[in-house]
């Protein structure tokens, strides 16, 4: 049943995800489908696509010490009071712990993190470490709004660690500021929706599937029946509202115009990123972790 979750998720579902990421998800599911790889090579593939080759947290070096409960496996918090929050991996709702194990980022996890850095006392400011090339649409831009809000109390950075495309992007825009590497993946600002047409498959194997809905639109998708000019426009429809949801959002959290043609669901490196007004400057993990500290002081943190 959790497989055909999986599957019908990356078909159905409207994703914040740089493409090449979501065929390699697509071929580990349907690869597991057809009992073509055993489990072990199964998460061998997970790791090598799905895993993060961030830098570590280790690279703060001695400043990072072991956080109070609540925070201590996923925001280790400096000596100044900065937590550091890792946003790895595809991000996706609900993950497992085997997922987890093997990089990906859980959004409601993240959330938790997020408003309970806002709550206490002893986190003057975050930031957010981000190596991920975007994921799911679900939950986004309520975690978007989040940040913004503790963005609004306290400071945060967002780190684009390598990758922070799509959905991570739609995340990340909304902090005080955004710094990055020079080769870093920055942007993707789009949306995309994926449905397999089987209806030739079916064909050449001599079945032919009639739905009976109750609507021109109930049913959309099913194996072995064709997309109706109706039920394309309602999809396009869809992914064009959240679209214009997740550009409006980067506007507001960057605070400034950004290009149409930085919103064609392209990502950029970091000398682009910072032109285009996607990025604000240069730096690594441990500079961000010394200017939320700076940041928290100048609001008498």
């Amino acid at each position: 049943m959790k497989l055909m979750r999986v599957m019908s998720a990356l078909i159905d579902d409207p994703w914040l995800l740089s493409p090449a990421m979501h065929r390699h998800l697509t071929q580990i599911a349907m690869s597991h489908a057809s009992g073509g790889d055993t489990e072990a090579k199964q998460h061998e593939i997970a790791l090598r696509y799905a895993a993060p080759q961030s830098e570590s947290l280790a690279a703060v070096g001695n400043a990072l010490k072991a956080a109070p409960t609540g925070l201590k496996t996923f925001a280790p918090i400096t000596q100044n009071g900065v937590a550091v929050i890792p946003v790895e991996g595809v991000i996706g709702r609900k993950f497992s712990g085997m997922l987890q194990d093997c990089g990906v980022c859980s959004i409601d996890v993240l959330d938790r993190l997020i408003e309970e850095c806002a709550a206490r006392a002893d986190v003057r400011g975050v930031v957010l470490d981000f190596d991920s090339p975007g994921g799911s649409s679900s939950g986004v831009e309520d975690v978007a709004q989040s940040v913004a809000r503790l963005a609004e109390k306290k400071p945060v950075i967002a780190f684009a660690n390598t990758q922070m495309c799509s959905a991570a992007y739609w995340i990340g825009a909304q902090a005080s500021a955004l710094y990055g590497m020079r080769s870093a993946s920055v942007g993707s600002i789009g949306v995309y929706m994926a449905l397999l047409d089987s209806t030739r498959a079916h064909e050449m194997q001599g079945y032919k599937v009639e739905a009976f809905t109750s609507g021109a639109l109930k049913g959309i998708g099913i194996p072995g029946t064709a997309i109706t000019d109706q039920q394309r426009e309602f999809l396009q429809a869809r992914v064009n509202s959240l679209a214009d949801g997740f550009k409006a959002s980067v506007q507001a959290g960057r605070g400034r115009a950004i290009g149409a043609e930085y919103m064609q669901g392209q990502s950029v490196d970091g000398a682009a990123a910072i032109a285009s007004g996607l990025m604000d400057s240069f730096a690594t993990l441990s500079q961000c972790v010394a200017d939320v500290d700076t940041l928290a002081k100048m609001r008498g943190f």
